[in-house]
């Protein structure tokens, strides 16, 4: 972990937290693109009401483990919907993950 470390040291900071468990971390946390056929941005239906996707590339080796997970910015919560190591010549250089904006009454749950 001290490459990625390393790798990230110019980054953002992060607050994870995996089943209960808190770790200050780097980052960046940045919005999906759009769709360039249609124009639109990308969404994940919730019900009826539409989330739009993030992304978090880091050095949050934790999110790994699976379970329970949210990244937190200066800019906002998110949940952590998937995640995956991303490989480079040396093995693995950081995580990325797919995120979801948490709303106020996503806190009590």
């Amino acid at each position: 972990m001290g490459s990625m470390m390393r790798l990230f040291r110019r980054a953002g900071r992060v607050e994870v937290c995996v089943d209960g468990a808190v770790y200050k971390r780097r980052g960046a946390v940045f919005a999906v693109g759009r769709d360039r056929q249609n124009g639109t941005d990308d969404y994940r239906r919730c019900g009826s009401v539409p989330s739009p996707l993030y992304r978090y590339i880091g050095d949050a080796a934790e999110l790994l483990a699976g379970g329970a997970a949210t990244v937190k910015t200066a800019q906002g919560a998110y949940t952590v919907l998937e995640c995956a190591p991303v490989a480079g010549l040396r093995g693995r250089v950081c995580v990325e993950a797919l995120l979801e904006e948490r709303r106020e009454s996503d806190d009590g749950q």
